[in-house]
């Protein structure tokens, strides 16, 4: 599956479905990424919404890393972690 694919889906797959997904899709993202994604979940509590409002959430973040890691900053980034540049026909699956 290729990045474009997994962002258009990413809303609408069951829990377990969207597991299957993440877990290759992070793997293609940078530290700097993780750290974001692990701020937003660190600041989430009770008081933010649901569970569901809470993946949707998460799910927002993942989608704005993989945009920013496709800007020409992005591109910087990866290469100074050793990545390749990350496009939409990226294949996550490898």
């Amino acid at each position: 599956m290729i990045v474009m694919d997994a962002m258009t889906l990413l809303d609408d797959l069951a829990e377990d479905l969207r597991d299957e997904l993440l877990r290759p899709l992070l793997e293609n993202l940078t530290q700097t990424s993780h750290y974001a994604i692990l701020e937003f979940q660190l600041n989430w509590n009770e008081e933010n919404g649901s569970f569901k409002d809470f993946i949707l959430g998460q799910n927002a973040v993942i989608k704005e890393c993989v945009k920013i890691e496709m800007t020409e900053f992005g591109k910087i980034i990866r290469k100074m972690e050793g990545l390749r540049p990350l496009e939409n026909r990226t294949e996550i699956f490898q």
